[in-house]
């Protein structure tokens, strides 16, 4: 399974969210970004389905007030600690032996006994995000090409799926992928007179390793915008299904990026049906990077601890 272009980190998170409500255990390679910052997103996350909600961004520029901050720490992360923490595992590059298949091997094996010992069973469900990030093998990387390497890794996680660590133990691998220049240009692409709409994308899209397509059980392409964002959207389409229909076109579903939620059910009901034809010409802007970085967390024990958990 591949996900696809913006947003697919949050939605890649919900996706593991709600395997954890169902006793999954989780293994989440965060490639770019550190672990520490998933798990500030995990809090944002878990907030929203409380009464008070709390953007990840202003957990991590320090923007709480006292009554948010003691509500975040004194319900929210105690929560999330404790339920869904031993089903989770983050890993992030300082936390990876090495970038080749027997380290990720090794990792993997440590992980698996780790959850083996905390919840009864090993691990059920590997996210890698992003894919094109393994390019940096340390064993390929000045003979081989880019694209090769990258379906060398695919090829791995394939048999992880079916095979996982040779023990004849099958677990769900999701890989997350950019798309290539030509398929994100074609995605935003719109023309409401010939009736094209944009966020649809094309298989071809996906970036450097058609090993992907061919791989992979489903492709899920996702796709974002400013004005989309504005009204708490996003697109999603189902490019591939091994054993089902695919999507034509993409569909919207509630998006809320500010707190990492995607696809919530409830909030989709409240919000109504959404319009798939929705256009995204109006441009809006989007001033979450231009926020002052001068509140950033860098180092500081935010939690009372250089480690979320």
């Amino acid at each position: 399974m591949v996900l696809q272009v913006r947003g697919k980190t949050t939605y890649a998170t919900n996706i593991a969210y709600e395997a954890i409500k169902m006793n999954k255990n989780c293994v989440y390679f965060s490639l770019e970004m550190s672990a520490y910052d998933m798990y500030i997103k995990w809090l944002s996350r878990h907030s929203f389905n409380e009464h008070i909600r709390i953007e990840h961004r202003d957990i991590k520029l320090h923007k709480l007030d006292e009554d948010n901050r003691r509500y975040l720490f004194e319900d929210i992360y105690i929560d999330l600690k404790n339920t869904y923490k031993p089903h989770l595992h983050i890993v992030d590059e300082t936390q990876i032996y090495s970038y080749t298949t027997d380290g990720f091997s090794v990792l993997l094996n440590d992980i698996d006994k780790l959850f083996i010992e905390e919840t009864g069973h090993g691990i059920d469900v590997v996210f890698v995000d992003h894919i094109q990030l393994l390019k940096f093998d340390e064993s390929n990387r000045k003979t081989t090409s880019e694209t090769t390497i990258i379906n060398y890794w695919v090829d791995y996680f394939r048999k992880q799926c079916m095979n996982f660590l040779n023990t004849k133990r099958q677990i769900a691998i999701i890989l997350l992928s950019q798309a290539n220049r030509e398929g994100w240009k074609n995605a935003k692409h719109e023309n409401r007179k010939k009736g094209i709409v944009a966020g649809n994308y094309e298989l071809t899209a996906l970036a450097e390793a058609n090993e992907l397509e061919r791989a992979s059980s489903m492709v899920i392409s996702v796709f974002t915008s400013d004005p989309l964002k504005a009204i708490r959207q996003a697109k999603v389409q189902l490019l591939k299904c091994r054993d089902g229909q695919t999507m034509e076109d993409a569909v919207c579903v509630f998006a809320d990026l500010a707190y990492y939620a995607f696809g919530d059910k409830a909030e989709q009901e409240q919000n109504g049906m959404f319009d798939t034809g929705y256009s995204i010409t109006n441009n809006t802007n989007d001033d979450e990077d231009s926020e002052s970085q001068d509140n950033t967390l860098n180092d500081i024990d935010l939690f009372g601890e250089n480690d979320l958990f």
